[in-house]
């Protein structure tokens, strides 16, 4: 590297990893301050609560990287801009291109970081910190386990084996239910295409029921549709269900082929999938953008300045990826477009204001 690449590379540096330090202290301490009081009540354990709270910072590191990589650039170079640093620097005959390539290097080199984590750390450290949450503090058994891409849940007398529960719309698909004796003994087996919850009810589709006398099947009933009693409530399956946050890329993948080779939708989960993809590079782009604010408003604006405008920036783009990700959860954008389209049109700006700043 050139001088002034580890020049600019070091300033560029101090100030993100102070920016991320800052970002991550303030959000653990928020965390703290809304969750310990239930901890304490429930009584877990000093050791516990610690590690619920330290596998919750991969997320909160994965979050605030786009929005501590927008705010050293504006800081870095705007510091650069106000001790006349950038114009020295032209007037030796080095282009503007040449003097932010090594935040732009670096930015990417943050975003394949965060690809990476958001892959192979953050799906752990999710899960790990979701059991700690449901059976530390919430105090419920794990009843359930989701395996070979299927949820199997396990009531007082029966045994469920569910392909897919949608949160969304709290239904389950291709359920089947066996009922057991207490000798373990095939006593009942209802299969159901779906099951909704409406009306504080379970709604089965297409289900048939059949009964069973020493492992022999005697009685067999269909029906269309038929409510029938089952003691668990939408919330005892979301405990099982593996979100997906707490899978990767590749599970995510495995999984949309299996439900789709079913016969299911998959246009929920192929969001979040090229949600998994999308996010990360975020840090780049808002380098790009972050370049032409920073040598346009560095002199005049400063350091508070600089955080202004990367929390405006940063919250503009959190509202159009939420909208966009709702949209294509509810079917209306393409599970692709809605995942990409505000790092599109972000990079676009981005790619604008460079191209035209003096």
């Amino acid at each position: 590297m050139t001088l002034l690449n580890r020049y600019i590379s070091r300033e560029f540096l101090k100030v993100f990893f102070l920016s991320m330090a800052s970002f991550i202290v303030i959000y653990l301490v928020i965390t703290v301050l809304e969750n310990i009081y239930d901890f304490i009540k429930e009584g877990v354990s000093f050791s516990t609560t610690m590690k619920f709270f330290v596998l919750r910072i991969p997320l909160i590191v994965i979050q605030v990287t786009p929005v501590a990589t927008l705010l050293s650039c504006l800081i870095t170079l705007g510091i650069l801009s106000r001790n006349s640093e950038i114009i020295a620097i032209l007037t030796s005959g080095i282009s503007l291109y040449r003097i932010t390539a090594p935040i732009i290097g670096l930015s990417l080199l943050i975003s394949i970081g965060s690809l990476v984590g958001n892959e192979a750390i953050l799906p752990y450290t999710n899960q790990r910190a979701r059991y700690i949450e449901n059976v530390e503090l919430k105090k419920k058994n794990p009843v359930g386990s989701f395996k070979q891409n299927k949820i199997w849940y396990k009531s007082k007398n029966a045994i469920y084996n569910i392909d897919l529960f949608d949160p969304f719309t709290n239904t389950l698909k291709g359920v089947t239910i066996y009922y057991l004796d207490k000798d373990f003994h095939l006593t009942r087996r209802i299969d159901a295409k779906t099951v909704k919850w409406i009306n504080n009810e379970w709604l089965f589709s297409e289900v048939s029921l059949k009964r069973f006398v020493h492992g022999s099947e005697i009685i067999m009933n269909r029906w269309k549709e038929k409510a029938i009693h089952i003691p668990e409530v939408p919330d005892d399956f979301k405990m099982v269900e593996k979100a997906t946050d707490e899978m990767s890329y590749t599970d995510l993948r495995s999984y949309i082929k299996k439900i789709r080779a079913e016969g299911y939708d998959a246009a929920k989960y192929l969001v979040d999938m090229h949600a998994k993809l999308a996010f990360p590079f975020v840090s780049l782009i808002m380098s790009l953008i972050g370049i032409p604010f920073a040598l346009k408003t560095g002199r005049s604006k400063g350091i508070i300045g600089g955080i202004g405008i990367s929390i405006a920036i940063s919250l503009s783009y959190w509202i159009m990826l939420s909208f966009c990700l709702s949209l294509g959860h509810s079917g209306v954008l393409p599970p692709i477009i809605s995942a990409w389209i505000s790092n599109i049109t972000f990079l676009a700006f981005g790619i604008f204001l460079l191209l035209n700043v003096r």
